[in-house]
């Protein structure tokens, strides 16, 4: 007798991919292919594997190999503060990074209102 978890699977077994998820997949990929972060012989190689993946542990492996699909802010340059963002009632929406008053971006920005 085999042992099963709440979702009919054996212990141990990994969660089978879904036809949804797989089809999230493949439009990630093709999002790469189009904007040039992989050539063809990637994207196809890549679509292969996506059409072979069994588990979601695969699948997340596939994925993690893949370049980002956005360009991610190198570490030196990321903010350490956090920004701010407050608006008023009735007004205008106001901003401000942290550690400067909504008045200072304002006059920085010559009146303007982001």
């Amino acid at each position: 007798m085999v042992a099963v978890t709440s979702d009919g699977l054996p212990v141990g077994a990994e969660p089978q991919i879904s036809e949804d998820l797989r089809q999230r997949g493949i439009v990630v990929v093709q999002g790469l292919f189009a904007n040039g972060k992989v050539d063809q012989d990637a994207f196809q190689r890549a679509l292969d594997k996506l059409l072979a993946v069994q588990s979601e542990a695969e699948f997340a492996t596939l994925m993690r190999s893949l370049p980002l699909p956005v360009a991610v802010t190198p570490p030196a340059l990321r903010r350490q503060e956090p920004l701010e963002i407050a608006t008023s009632m009735g007004g205008p929406p106001r901003w401000s990074l942290a550690g400067r008053a909504p008045d200072e971006d304002r006059h920085r920005h010559r009146g303007r209102h982001c």
